[in-house]
């Protein structure tokens, strides 16, 4: 127990390594842990200020470990693999192999361990894919959950073996997966649709030499942080897309005037929606630098 009181204290290097941790610190750091059992899991509520803790329970196979954060960030690092746990955001990883769990500022977070995985349950085992932000719904239930059993846990030390608890259990945890997976696909196709848009808009009016990052979020009626959340899906930025568009239009109009003799350098530019010869020609030699690196030149 780590109450006293009614009050939180803080748990001593022995009542860590019960939980299965171990510290790795040179100084002991300042943890507050309660917990709960069942045959089938364990549940804790943990804060720790800045720490580096090692998990010491023996490799399993068929078993899973959840980690989801609260309050602050921290890292899981799992074999060869580490994951930045923002507030909200939920983590499987395997527990075939030590987990170290760290933290440079004070980090809240809950932690289910999973036994004798199997069937229905393997989805656990196969959301090995990194953080994931959980709905809203999810995160309260997964809240709720964890502080129900380990406060009556901590308030009569009794064991959980209760089978449709430990069913219900495992339920949330795999709808609670299926529904962030879910989110974030719809997340990614309004990311996707919504840059289609920008580029079409970005292609109808580039030549206009007032369209820049501010004016194509307003034209998507999104603020300038979500328009570079839309084209940072897409492995780019907003003002790199207006600029490409507007060199491939200079571009045509340079070949163009090669051939007819129509269009003046500041035409071109005029035309193309750059402000200036000279910012058209620095954006023409950027791009060729660009298409020289990407083909290895």
């Amino acid at each position: 127990m780590n109450k006293q009181n009614g009050r939180d204290v803080f748990v001593d290097e022995q009542h860590l390594r019960s939980l299965g941790w171990k510290a790795l610190d040179r100084r002991f750091p300042r943890i507050v842990a309660h917990s709960a059992i069942s045959q089938k899991w364990v549940a804790s509520r943990i804060w720790s200020s800045a720490s580096h803790l090692t998990s010491t329970t023996a490799p399993r196979r068929r078993a899973a470990r959840i980690v989801v954060g609260i309050e602050g960030t921290g890292r899981v690092a799992v074999r060869d693999r580490s994951y930045e746990l923002p507030p909200k955001h939920i983590l499987v990883v395997r527990s075939d192999s030590p987990v170290v769990i760290s933290c440079e500022k004070s980090w809240a977070r809950f932690y289910w361990e999973f036994d004798d995985l199997e069937r229905g349950d393997s989805l656990l085992l196969h959301a090995l894919q990194g953080p994931r932000l959980l709905p809203d719904l999810y995160w309260n239930l997964i809240a709720a959950t964890t502080n129900t059993v380990v406060t009556r846990a901590e308030q009569n030390d009794n064991r959980f073996d209760d089978p449709f608890l430990n069913e219900s259990v495992l339920t949330l945890f795999s709808a609670a997966i299926v529904n962030s997976l879910a989110v974030e696909n719809l997340r990614s196709d309004e990311l996707s649709r919504r840059f289609l848009e920008a580029i079409q808009l970005i292609e109808a009016r580039h030549s206009d030499r007032a369209l820049n990052v501010a004016q194509l979020a307003r034209l998507l009626g999104v603020s300038i942080p979500h328009l570079h959340r839309i084209f940072a899906a897409q492995d780019t930025t907003p003002g790199r897309e207006i600029e490409r568009q507007r060199v491939l239009s200079a571009h045509a109009l340079i070949t163009s005037r090669q051939r007819s003799g129509r269009h003046s350098a500041e035409a071109v530019a005029r035309l193309s929606g750059f402000t200036s010869t000279r910012r058209m020609r620095d954006a023409l030699q950027r791009f060729e630098e660009d298409n020289a690196t990407s083909l290895g030149a």
